[in-house]
């Protein structure tokens, strides 16, 4: 049998279309769009080839006849695209390929003079942030918030609320994992103040999974994180994890797994080892079930929760946790 990619052709071999109107701008963010909800219900695993694909086709396209108006969204397409592909990367625990992809995101959007731009910029440095602390770099991430905010103070009209609330968010995981309470507190009540303002009709398309359920679930995760230096925050992760858990269905099935996680991470640090083990083991099948190596850390990080529990099934589920964890 012949190999088959040896049929199929090299895009970069083909010329791009001589100019680019408002239509093809419409169909790529509709493909990035659906990219993106593939991301969300899959994991970057199944989502990075064809974003990345889609990203390079685009960056072609920027070679192409068009109007000033016509140039500037499809820049914003391209850096939306190469952020997007970003994160598949990071999601697969591609760190330096997210990075490069990152660097081509922020560097379209200092280009583009569009309003826009400055809120895509602030939430590139905040995925990058998000990385930092999956590597556990709070400082690190820290600081990438600190960027984000002067991007915000340099462009105060041009920053959407939904993207300020998710900054927000970041400072609070970032303190709580510097065990910080007093600052994770007021991050997380920023956060809630910039949420309550959002204005979904006009938010920015990357920005449309920052819902109630998403909302609730980055409150349940400051506590969780908290709760490794204050025991006492467990018990406040728990009901603001469950209702997010509930409420996130089948289309941000990966949003759902990793929470699943933290919520059972949550219940072995509130003592109730009975339903860790219970939420564990959904959080373990779902999992499995998404293209996300990164989801695997968390899966770490609850087996770490659940050593203090000497039960014959928190044994069981830790030891399934661990073969998991090995084979991913």
């Amino acid at each position: 049998m012949p190999c088959l990619n040896r049929l199929i052709p090299c895009l970069d071999a083909d010329e791009p279309p001589r100019q680019v109107g408002a239509a093809d701008v419409d169909a790529i963010e509709r493909t990035s769009d659906a990219l993106r909800r593939c991301d969300f219900e899959h994991g970057g695993g199944l989502a990075r080839a064809g974003t990345i694909a889609q990203l390079r086709s685009v960056l072609r396209l920027r070679a192409a006849a068009a109007t000033p108006a016509i140039r500037v969204q499809l820049d914003i397409a391209a850096a939306d695209l190469a952020m997007l592909a970003a994160w598949c990367s990071y999601d697969l625990e591609q760190h330096d390929q997210a990075h490069r992809l990152w660097i081509v995101a922020l560097e379209v959007c200092r280009h583009t003079d569009r309003f826009r731009a400055a809120d895509l910029a602030v939430n590139v440095l905040l995925d990058v942030a998000h990385q930092s602390l999956h590597l556990l770099r709070p400082d690190e991430a820290l600081r990438l918030a600190g960027f984000g905010l002067a991007v915000e103070s340099n462009s105060p009209d041009a920053v959407s609320d939904a993207t300020r609330s998710y900054l927000s968010s970041v400072q609070s995981w970032s303190y709580a994992m510097l065990g910080d309470t007093t600052g994770c507190e007021r991050a997380m009540g920023r956060a809630e103040q910039h949420f309550a303002a959002v204005d979904p009709g006009t938010a920015p398309p990357w920005t449309a999974y920052l819902g109630t359920a998403e909302f609730t679930a980055q409150q349940g995760h400051a506590w969780y994180l908290l709760s490794a230096t204050q025991p006492d925050a467990a018990a406040r992760a728990v009901p603001l994890l469950t209702a997010a858990t509930n409420a996130l269905g089948g289309d941000y099935a990966r949003t759902r797994a990793v929470n699943l996680a933290g919520l059972a991470g949550s219940h072995a640090r509130a003592g109730d080892p009975d339903a860790a083990v219970s939420v564990g083991r959904q959080a373990l099948e779902e999992i499995t079930r998404i293209t996300s190596r990164r989801a695997y850390q968390r899966l770490r990080l609850l087996d770490d929760c659940l050593a203090v529990h000497q039960t014959a099934d928190v044994a069981e589920l830790r030891h399934d946790i661990q073969n998991a964890c090995s084979a991913s």
